[in-house]
Order: structure tokens, then C-alpha cells, then sequence
């Protein structure tokens, strides 16, 4: 059986606004269950790096760090990942800090929830997590592709996540078995020169093996940006 996906949250809220310095409190989505994997992924962009995220409230979880890349090729963004197994109780709600970095820079704390087939997980790491940065694209193709990995391990969830420090609309996932994971994107519109946007897609193994490709087309150009495919196994 496959894992199925559960819910998403995020700060701010799609095309609102927030930057650093600040502490992003996530409201987890309702009815997790022990053992469901939680994602909390963590952009900040013009032109900082990765490093600025930390854990200031863990929630009772044991969050281990699963991405993270600092100031992606050309130096304007970076991009953090943390995730846990869920123990069942939230002693707080789990809160980020984004440290300053100057200008009030753009940042967003993102959530998603994926549950194992039998109600058990012990989520980790099923292969090294692979992407790249996307430089700026020719009309009229907007499209922008994720190489798909191969799951060593049964019951996984693969989730893709494409970065860009422009607040553009994305398009549906092309690509067999994939669905979007959470809202279609989340646009950070700070002001008028400094936002991003992310949006994200998963694909639920039954059994290990590929996860084939997938891609998703922009409303317009902007700049380039970045992609990831992190891949998440579960114990059961």
C-alpha cells in the first residue's frame, strides 16, 4: 500500500507577505497520527543562505535537518528542509527563526504531512536528496522539469519542491502518479522588488522503484531558480 498525503499549513498564508528577522509559528494540519511524516520547508531568498533557519520550538518532535543548500548557484536564495516521524503530541506548536540578514528579505515556513499505509512510520531518508538550480527560461516555455530518483525502499513518498525570488502562479504536476501537495503555490509578496514563490508535488510509492519525472510550467519567466527532490521511506 501507499503512504497517502494529510495536509499542509504554511506562514505567511499564499501571496501574503513576511521576512525576516522573525519566528514562524506553523499550525500543524488536524488529525496527525503517530507515526505520520511531517515536512517543514523553509525558503529565504535576496540574497541570503540556509544557515539563517533554526528550530525555536521543536514541538516535542526530533526534527533532523533533510536539505539543505546554501545561496543556490548564483547566491539569491537558499533552501532548508527539516523532518520528523510525529510521536503523536505537539507539546507547542513547532516554530522556525529566520536570523536577520538585512533588508528584511523574504521567508516562508511551509508544512506537509504524509501518513504511512499501516498507521506506522519510521520515516528516513530513502535516497540522497538531488536537484539543481534553473537559470532564466524562453518564452513562450515556462517549464520547469525535476529529474525523477529511484526509491530503494517500499512505502515512500517522493516530493518535489521548485523555488523561485519571484511571486509567479505555477501550473498543475506533468507527470504520471504526481499530484500537488498543498496549495497549487506559495507566493511571499513582500513588496514590489523582493518575493518568492514555491510550489510543491509528491509521488506515493507502493513498492521501491521510480519515480519518473515531473514538471510544472510558470504563469511568466521572472528569473531563474531552483529545484528538489527529496525522497522519504518509511519503516513498516
Amino acid at each position: 500500500m501507499k503512504p497517502t498525503y494529510v495536509g499542509s499549513s504554511s506562514v505567511p498564508a499564499d501571496n501574503q507577505g513576511a521576512f525576516e528577522p522573525n519566528v514562524f509559528v506553523l499550525t500543524p494540519p488536524g488529525g496527525l497520527l503517530a507515526g505520520d511524516l511531517v515536512v517543514v520547508c523553509l525558503p529565504i531568498g535576496n540574497p541570503q543562505n540556509a544557515d539563517a533557519w533554526s528550530i525555536e520550538d521543536d514541538g516535542g518532535q526530533a526534527w533532523g535537518i533533510q536539505y539543505n543548500n546554501m545561496n543556490i548557484a548564483t547566491g539569491t536564495m537558499g533552501m532548508r528542509a527539516y523532518a520528523c516521524t510525529f510521536n503523536g503530541s505537539w507539546s507547542n506548536n513547532p516554530a522556525f527563526r529566520a536570523a536577520p540578514t538585512g533588508g528584511k528579505n523574504p521567508a516562508s515556513a511551509i508544512m506537509h504531512v504524509f501518513r504511512p499505509p499501516n498507521g506506522f512510520g519510521n520515516w528516513a531518508l530513502s535516497t540522497p536528496p538531488g536537484g539543481g538550480y534553473f537559470g532564466q527560461l524562453a518564452a513562450p516555455d515556462y517549464t520547469v522539469n525535476v529529474q525523477g530518483q529511484n526509491s530503494l525502499h517500499d512505502h515512500a513518498i517522493s516530493l518535489a519542491w521548485w523555488h523561485t525570488p519571484t511571486a509567479l502562479v505555477w501550473g498543475p504536476p506533468i507527470g504520471a502518479g504526481w499530484s500537488v501537495a498543498g496549495l497549487n503555490q506559495y507566493r511571499n509578496n513582500v513588496n514590489g522588488n523582493k518575493d518568492t514563490s514555491d510550489a510543491f508535488a509528491y509521488f506515493a510509492h507502493d513498492v521501491a522503484g521510480p519515480s519518473g519525472n515531473v514538471s510544472r510550467n510558470r504563469n511568466a519567466d521572472g528569473v531563474g531558480g531552483a529545484v528538489i527532490l527529496t525522497m522519504f521511506a518509511s519503516a513498516v
